[in-house]
């Protein structure tokens, strides 16, 4: 196995992704955070209440790191980079044939999402609540997706 630092802007489009579905939740986007998740990011909230990017990328960013550091016994100190700008990769919901209609969006988060977990399942982050979180909201996250496919739809409730 090995490990990296994702890039600044799939950090940033992930943290993007993260803040709009924490602040949005269900009704915008079919599916939300676990509890876990409103746990481990709560230090990543305004006065308001509502989840803020930036917050969330230095959360990212700082686990990604220290998976790394803690993979390749970095020692050097790192500077937590500026969130970069990076356009929006979220769509308005579609529905189609009774269900959620599944964008090239919900593939391309559900990828940047796997990798950021695959980089940060390291021994020096493997019990980190946010790590276990962002799993969690995986799993969750992954159902939503496959019951939104037609094949999903197609199957026979409660029969073979």
């Amino acid at each position: 196995m090995s490990c990296f630092i994702l890039k600044n802007e799939s950090l940033a489009a992930l943290a993007n992704t993260l803040e709009c579905i924490g602040n949005l939740g269900f009704d915008r986007f079919g599916f939300e955070f676990p509890s876990s998740l409103h746990n481990a990011l709560s230090d990543c909230r305004d006065r308001h209440n509502f989840y803020v990017a930036h917050l969330i990328f230095q959360r990212l960013y700082s686990l990604n790191y220290a998976a790394y550091s803690g993979r390749y016994t970095d020692t050097t100190a790192d500077i937590l980079p500026n969130m970069p700008r990076v356009p929006s990769i979220t769509e308005p919901r579609q529905y189609a044939d009774y269900h959620e209609t599944l964008l090239p969006w919900h593939y391309k988060f559900c990828k940047l999402l796997d990798c950021l977990i695959y980089q940060i399942t390291e021994d020096a982050t493997i019990n980190d609540p946010l790590r276990l979180a962002l799993v969690d909201f995986s799993v969750s996250y992954k159902s939503f997706l496959v019951s939104n496919t037609d094949a999903y739809a197609a199957a026979p409730w409660g029969g073979v």
